[in-house]
């Protein structure tokens, strides 16, 4: 009988404990819409088929770079305005 008594005040005070404590508050996530037009992605050139010449290649390969490069120009614009608009 002392047994259970000891350990319902035990669990009594325990329980106690964790009413005492205030609960973490998370902030309110912002969300931020970015605007559509900077979203669209441009057209990935086509590979060379068939019988392609070094030149054909030449081409896909500065194709490519231009690819990228607007690419990242992108991602570019996007944390600009970002930065601007949504902190």
């Amino acid at each position: 009988m002392l047994k259970l008594t000891l350990l319902c005040i035990l669990i009594l005070l325990i329980l106690a404990g964790c009413a005492a404590q205030q609960p973490d508050v998370l902030p309110v996530p912002i969300y931020c819409q970015v605007p559509a037009g900077l979203l669209v992605q441009s057209v990935m050139p086509a590979t060379p088929t068939g019988n392609y010449t070094q030149r054909d290649v030449a081409d896909y390969i500065n194709q490519l770079y231009y690819y990228a490069v607007s690419g990242w120009d992108r991602v570019q614009a996007v944390d600009t305005w970002v930065a601007q608009h949504c902190e």
